[in-house]
């Protein structure tokens, strides 16, 4: 154990370092440090809080229902029976959700604006897109299928007209979105007509004019036998191109909606059908699930997210290989969303009725080639005819077969816009727009408290970074932390601050003998606190060792001077003989302590070999002060003399205590020679004096020069914040010490 270690251990009245928490007092310390910042922030917030809340135009709401409702209609386009074409179902979760989304679309809201112009020509109730989608809201009434429609606006008028508008637009959108498959199957329809009546036309004209050119009015048996063969097989290729056109207006029809060909229908069912990709695309999801979640909390190369990574591509791998074992040949893309493969039940049961569809396509096809190879057949006997005969049956067989395709067509074109018509959407208004008449805005009241807190936080914050921006040591926290390795010996409180308890004696200054507490008013708690830091001194030289102390700082300012004069009176009131040095050959103070003369003193002694006894200044019996003297051109010559280190040998051959007042560490080099010479180094800090910087070099070269530390004393401490204020300020200011007591204590402290 270091000899300063165990003058700590056996130190009972050493200061320990206390919590370094930021407590209470440390929040009000900054927020004292830096008060400017700190009020001027809170009150800019609070008072631009105050003006918006006195300047706030009053905000209304208005609101309305709409009913979504589940269909289950029965597709009206031609040719499709019993196929769901309308239910409210959603692949993603909640298919109100997707209603919502809908309602926010830049059709709904651009419709929606354009209902402003047609309603009112006053331009300050109209509204743009934008503007109502920002001041728009859409929500799902609980539990319900209903969803609640609001606008706020300052005008009660233009927040009712929002939300009709936008319900009008959301309607009409609704509908629009519904007939999509319907409207393509009739425009499909539509653009067929015009050619089958053209061609039917042409036909009957051309049988007409041949009956009329010839004058043919029947043909024989053999002829009427063969056309009637030819009208059944015609007939039958009717009937089958009218499912044949049915079959592929639906196959139109579903292939828009479902946005996929019948070879990709087909591999989507068998996707869906497999319970085992169903499964790893669940599995799936809930890994991707797992991962957003954990990615939202953590950074990409975090262990647990790199080993959900490496399982979702191990599930992806997984599932891809599933994908190409039940395709067998079949081309389909491996990287597909797994959203993609994962359907619902009546999107299932389309993509079974466009596979089932392409299948029956297949297969009319197959049976009109087949009758057309009849018809050629017949042809053959045909051309054996005469050649009339054979150009009225061939014109004959022209006008039926585009008649029936006309025909097919036309009714075709009614049962599509009859099933367009009766759809209707899924959306319907229940309740048109209602204005609350009181005013949605927040409190004043509220504005202005949460103002405050604001700025209360906002002006910590400035705080905060005003006192990282300045270096200086406000706290004795805070000189703990820097010199966390020296036991503080004790605490001097500001010898006289503006206290109306505590009060300098009349005609004294601050600057001159006021410093000298311990002689002046010894009932101070600065008195008291010197004579504790003299105990502690003690106790830490209990084998009587350390009788030079050299007392220095880390800037110049700290007080050192003022310690070592009161601590040089608190020795003597014990009985000790103590001599104080003024070794601050550059900047002396000593004399300015003891209001005396310094013509003469510790450079004139060593230089000229004068007789110090001759020059000494007695404060009492017990105390002498040599102050510096002249200054000298070069100071550390004259602290490094042989001369000094005699003169100091026999100082204290001659007193009990020897008290050298060093120049600061930061201003020379002094101190560290005063150290090696003396037997121990007192350090004196000073919170708002001390800077961090000028304090951790002083700690970094006393800890370099191996000097012997005995302590540190925190100087101008507030008396508010010392520990002993209270108790001094409400005992031993009502009345004096009485029979000696406080010699009494310091005489037993001495032996």
């Amino acid at each position: 154990m270091t000899q300063e270690n165990s003058m700590i251990s056996q130190n009972p009245l050493v200061n320990k370092p206390q919590d370094d928490d930021f407590d209470i007092q440390s929040y009000l310390g900054l927020v004292r440090r830096h008060w400017l910042g700190f009020t001027l922030t809170f009150s800019s917030v609070l008072a631009l809080s105050g003006l918006y809340a006195v300047t706030r135009v009053p905000v209304y709401e208005a609101n309305g229902l709409i009913w979504i409702q589940k269909q289950n209609q029965a597709s009206a386009l031609i040719g499709i029976q019993g196929v769901p074409g309308g239910d409210l179902s959603s692949v993603a979760g909640n298919p109100l959700n997707t209603q919502i989304a809908i309602f926010q679309t830049d059709d709904v809201l651009e419709k929606a604006a354009k209902l402003f112009s047609i309603d009112s020509t006053d331009i300050s109730r109209s509204a743009t897109a934008s503007q109502l989608g920002s001041g728009m809201s859409v929500s799902q009434v609980p539990r319900t299928d209903l969803l609640n429609v609001s606008f706020r606006s300052p005008d009660q008028e233009v927040a009712v007209k929002a939300v009709d508008n936008l319900m009008s637009s959301f309607i009409a959108n609704s509908i629009r979105l519904s007939r999509v498959q319907k409207t393509a199957a009739r425009e499909f329809i539509q653009s067929q007509l015009p050619n089958a009546e053209k061609n039917l036309i042409e036909n009957l004209n051309k049988l007409t004019s041949f009956k009329q050119d010839f004058n043919i009015v029947s043909l024989d048996a053999q002829t009427g036998s063969l056309i009637e063969e030819l009208a059944t097989l015609q007939q039958s290729i009717q009937t089958t191109q009218v499912q044949l056109v049915g079959l592929q207006n639906t196959q139109v029809g579903l292939e828009s909606l479902l946005g996929v060909s019948p070879a990709k229908a087909n591999q989507l069912k068998l996707l869906a059908e497999s319970a085992g990709i169903q499964a790893s695309v669940v599995e799936l999801q809930k890994t991707e699930a797992e991962l957003t979640a954990l990615t939202s909390r953590y950074r990409q190369n975090h262990p647990e997210v790199l080993s959900l990574k490496r399982q979702r591509d191990a599930q992806s791998n997984a599932l891809q290989n599933q994908i190409s074992e039940l395709l067998g040949n079949q081309e389909y893309p491996v990287n597909q969303s797994p959203t993609q493969i994962q359907l619902g039940s009546s999107t299932i049961s389309l993509l079974t009725q466009v596979v089932t569809n392409e299948f029956q396509i297949k297969s009319l096809m197959k049976q009109v080639d087949l009758l057309k190879s009849k018809i050629d057949e017949k042809n053959k006997v045909v051309e054996q005819l005469p050649s009339l005969q054979r150009r009225l049956l061939q014109l004959q067989l022209e006008y039926d077969v585009s008649s029936a395709r006309y025909s097919a067509l036309l009714k075709s074109l009614q049962d599509a816009q009859l099933s367009e018509n009766q759809d209707v959407g899924n959306a319907v208004i229940v309740q048109r727009s209602k204005v609350n008449r009181t005013p949605v805005s927040v409190d004043p009241k509220r504005i202005i408290f949460l103002g405050g807190l604001f700025g209360l936080v906002i002006g910590f914050g400035v705080a905060f970074l005003l006192e990282q921006l300045d270096n200086s040591v406000h706290s004795e926290n805070e000189i703990q932390e820097i010199f966390a390795s020296m036991p503080i010996l004790a605490t001097i409180p500001i010898l006289y601050e503006s206290d109306k308890k505590v009060s300098p004696p009349s005609g004294q200054e601050f600057e001159n003998s006021g410093k000298l507490v311990v002689r002046d008013d010894p009932r101070l708690p600065a008195s008291e606190s010197f004579r504790m830091l003299l105990a502690n001194i003690k106790f830490s030289n209990s084998d009587g060792n350390l009788k030079v102390i050299t007392i220095t700082s880390s800037m110049q300012g700290e007080g050192k001077s003022t310690i070592t004069a009161n601590l040089g009176l608190s020795m003597t009131e014990i009985g000790y003989r103590v001599a104080i040095i003024d070794c601050d050959l550059r900047r002396p103070a000593q004399h300015h302590c003891w209001q005396i003369p310094n013509q003469i003193g510790l450079s004139n002694i060593l230089v000229e070999d004068l007789p110090y006894q001759k020059f000494m200044h007695h404060e009492n019996s017990n105390l002498d002060i040599i102050t510096s003297g002249l200054t000298p051109p070069n100071p550390i010559t004259i602290i490094n003399s042989s001369s000094f280190l005699s003169f100091v040998n026999e100082l204290r051959l001659a007193y009990d205590y020897v008290l050298i007042d060093s120049p600061p560490l930061n201003a020379a080099a002094d101190a560290l020679f005063l150290g090696k010479i003396s037997d121990c180094i007192l350090l004196i800090a000073r919170p708002d004096k001390l800077i961090r910087p000028s304090a951790q070099r002083a700690k970094d070269m006393l800890s370099q020069s191996g000097q012997n530390i005995i302590g540190l004393v925190v100087n101008g401490v507030r008396q508010s914040q010392a520990h002993y204020y209270y108790y001094y300020h409400s005992d031993s200011d009502k009345k004096p010490y009485e029979n000696g007591f406080i010699d009494k204590v310091l005489n037993l402290i001495k032996n």
